[in-house]
């Protein structure tokens, strides 16, 4: 009768995810085990595992700011662009969010997030490109944007994620249209009408021109 077989637990150092036999496996980079039988290695201060990562995988860290940020601004409307960060953590899922804020000084206290109604293009959040286009923002008005860098284990790290910031200022822009007009009163001679002001006045609204022409009528 042979004797039962058994199996050496894995030293310090070692792990094995699964039970049974099979070869112990030295602990991926940047964790550790320091205790026997181990089935998943601990991460170093400062690295994590993403909720996607496997055992075997190597604890990563959370990337550095963007660098470089510049602005170009167009009436009411600003283009940001940027360089990847110096440090990734190692990781390929990079990406990136854009913070928006609207500012009455150049405190930063005194700024708030941005109207709902501002366009990001191509968005605001998980962006892989090094680029966004904001639009619909308000004239002669002070904004901060922050260029968030993030990847697959920013949401395990306890501290915000590393950004680079950007003051802007945008420029005069026309008016929106007038929503609608109403004839209050007409003679034949003569005739009044009203309307509400533009809801984009984007300044001081001098003056308003009111373009008529004379009706055709085409026999048949």
């Amino acid at each position: 009768m042979k004797p039962p077989f058994h199996t050496a637990a894995c030293p310090q150092g070692t792990f094995k995810s699964f039970q049974g036999g099979g070869l112990c496996q030295q602990c991926p980079l940047n964790s550790r085990s320091t205790i026997e039988a181990a089935t998943l290695c601990s991460c170093w201060n400062g690295f994590y595992r993403g909720d996607m990562d496997r055992p075997e995988d190597v604890c990563t860290s959370v990337p550095s700011a963007p660098r470089n940020l510049v602005s170009v601004v167009n009436q009411t409307s600003v283009l940001l662009e940027w360089h990847t960060p110096r440090d990734t953590g190692h990781r390929a899922d990079l990406s990136y969010n854009v913070v928006c804020r609207r500012c009455i000084s150049n405190e930063r206290r005194a700024c708030q997030p941005c109207d709902d109604g501002v366009v990001f293009v191509p968005g605001k959040r998980r962006l892989k490109d090094t680029m966004a286009e904001i639009s619909k923002l308000r004239a002669h008005t002070s904004y901060t944007f922050d260029v968030q860098a993030i990847n697959g284990v920013s949401n395990k790290s306890p501290y915000p994620a590393q950004h680079l910031s950007i003051n802007i200022t945008t420029n005069q822009a026309a008016p929106s249209v007038v929503p609608i007009m109403h004839q209050v009163s007409s003679t034949s001679r003569s005739f009044s009408l009203s309307w509400p002001p533009p809801e984009q006045p984007n300044g001081i609204i001098l003056d308003y021109e009111i373009r008529y022409f004379d009706k055709v009528e085409w026999d048949d």
